[in-house]
């Protein structure tokens, strides 16, 4: 079925009273539910509703409340008591935090204009959620005030609407495992070590946790960066098409007068037995291909490393290696703008620490490289682009007129 037809489906489903919902309605809503669940594990995320026993999504479907609303909706505001929380059906939703207590306008108010109104009014944007995402939980959670301002960024946005006692009989557990999780995984990761409290705190709640089977494909080469990953479980293979450098940063390089560091787009130098990888992998939005060259593999990814944060720290416009789970393997996603934020600017010896890290594992997989393919006369462009982030790494730190 359509997906608005299926909304409109629903709405009229959840127009009905609670205790006049029936059966065929409930499980109609409830089928839907899973689909939603299903489309975002398919794309590598979580989605609270795919979490929950029948019995207890059948109570959220019978007692919860459907709304839709347009473009500027100011749906919770930074520093409110919070009473209820959402689940996004369909439509999109702004997170923005302020730095003074909360913005002036009221929840329910409505906010006209596009992203520098709504900056202007609500502050520094932190994140863009959707369909499946669930919003203004932590209130509920951890019974404080609300620690963002979320509105509706799409032209209408359609959510359910829980409230805090709906919430105790359904959610509660599901989601207080999950804040443990991010609570667990934050006091252990190295580079959040010596953040306060409260940069700690927005740290947790700029995770997103995602899963994915052996073989799966997480990023690919080429795609623009706009995540970081932290690596929960599980082990992860970065793979680098090594003829396909030379596009993707050569425009890149020559604006910064380097050349002559990546490999001939010509006849490979690399060994193609080392290039043997998965090829089983879930539909991805991204063109690039997986296997259309030489591959090489980068390295090995587990617990605590990250995806991205060579590129992010080097400033490279575009992921560098295709990264593939070796294990069924749990990450946390952060935004690219939140991972700036926090990392490199809020947290300033973190940022020392994360450049410290990646240039320590980009040297030693140099020494590695050379050792190996120096005595074949194969080492040469691949080692020097290596050593040139590694200098990239050093020069992002020094500040900029």
């Amino acid at each position: 079925m359509d997906t608005e037809l299926l909304a409109e489906r629903v709405n009229r489903a959840l127009l009905v009273e609670p205790q006049r919902r029936n059966e065929d309605d409930m499980r109609m809503i409830m089928a839907w539910f899973k689909d939603l669940s299903r489309a975002e594990a398919q794309r590598g995320k979580m989605c609270v509703l795919g979490e929950l026993e029948d019995n207890v999504l059948k109570e959220l479907v019978k007692y919860s409340v459907l709304e839709t609303q347009t473009r500027g909706k100011l749906l919770i505001r930074q520093g409110e008591n919070g009473d209820f929380m959402y689940i996004i059906l369909l439509g999109e939703c702004e997170v923005r935090v302020s730095s003074s207590e909360g913005p002036a306008c009221k929840e329910g108010d409505v906010i006209h204009g596009g992203a520098k109104e709504f900056g202007d009014a609500l502050g520094v944007l932190v994140g863009v959620v959707g369909q499946g995402a669930v919003i203004g939980e932590v209130a509920l959670l951890r019974k404080v005030v609300r620690t963002a301002n979320v509105i509706v960024s799409s032209d209408s946005c359609t959510m359910i609407r829980i409230s805090r006692s709906l919430y105790q009989r359904t959610l509660e557990s599901s989601l207080e495992k999950l804040e443990q999780e991010r609570e667990s995984f934050a006091s252990s990761f190295h580079l959040v070590s010596n953040f306060n409290p409260k940069l700690k705190q927005q740290f947790i709640r700029a995770l997103m946790k995602q899963k994915y089977n052996n073989s799966d494909i997480i990023v690919r080469q080429g795609d623009k960066i706009e995540d970081v990953y932290f690596i929960v479980s599980g082990e992860v293979l970065l793979y680098v098409d090594t003829r396909r450098l030379a596009g993707q940063y050569e425009l890149h390089l020559q604006a910064k007068n380097v050349y002559s560091v990546l490999p001939s787009s010509g006849a490979p130098k690399f060994d193609r037995k080392s290039a043997v990888g998965p090829r089983r992998r879930r539909p991805q939005t991204s063109s690039a291909g997986f296997g259309s060259g030489p591959r090489v593999i980068w390295s090995c990814v587990s617990r605590h490393g990250m995806l991205g944060d060579f590129e992010v720290l080097a400033q490279l416009p575009s992921r560098m290696a295709t990264a593939v789970s070796q294990t069924e393997a749990v990450l946390f996603r952060m935004t690219l703008s939140e991972f700036r934020r926090l990392i490199l600017r809020e947290g300033r010896e973190t940022a020392k620490m994360a450049r410290l890290t990646a240039k320590t594992a980009l040297q030693f997989r140099n020494d590695m490289r050379r050792e190996k393919l120096g005595p074949k006369g194969l080492a040469g462009s691949e080692v020097n682009f290596v050593d040139y982030l590694i200098r990239a790494i050093d020069q992002s730190a020094l500040p900029t007129s």
